[in-house]
């Protein structure tokens, strides 16, 4: 798996369609090595597949993202600088499709919104 050792899930809580889940992110892992040595910087493909892990993990079953309907990379995510963040997801159920709205962030800032549907 791409993902194998990238992030940790630190803790997970859920409360009336939301989920919130805080991940660490591992700066040691190959993927760092190769983007932007010296200066790494998680990629944006590996928070859409955090968030796909997530939603999967939570519904029990292999879902596909999309149509992913705004997408937005607001400020880059340093691991050694952000080693956690949290993935809050707003969920609702729409004709057998999972709708989310998302932002990964930490007390400081946002780091990516995006909204979309799973199914």
């Amino acid at each position: 798996m791409l993902l194998n050792g990238f992030y940790e899930i630190i803790s997970q809580t859920e409360n009336d369609g939301e989920l919130i889940t805080s991940v660490h992110f591992n700066s040691r892992h190959e993927i760092y090595k190769a983007h932007f040595p010296g200066n790494p910087i998680t990629p944006g493909v590996c928070i859409v597949q955090i968030l796909k892990n997530i939603v999967c993990e939570k519904f029990e079953k292999d879902m596909v993202f999309s149509p992913v309907t705004n997408i937005k990379f607001l400020n880059v995510i340093n691991p050694e600088e952000t080693p956690e963040v949290d993935f809050n997801v707003k969920y609702t159920l729409v004709d057998e499709k999972v709708k989310v709205n998302v932002t990964v962030a930490d007390s400081a800032k946002i780091y990516t919104k995006l909204s979309g549907y799973f199914n």
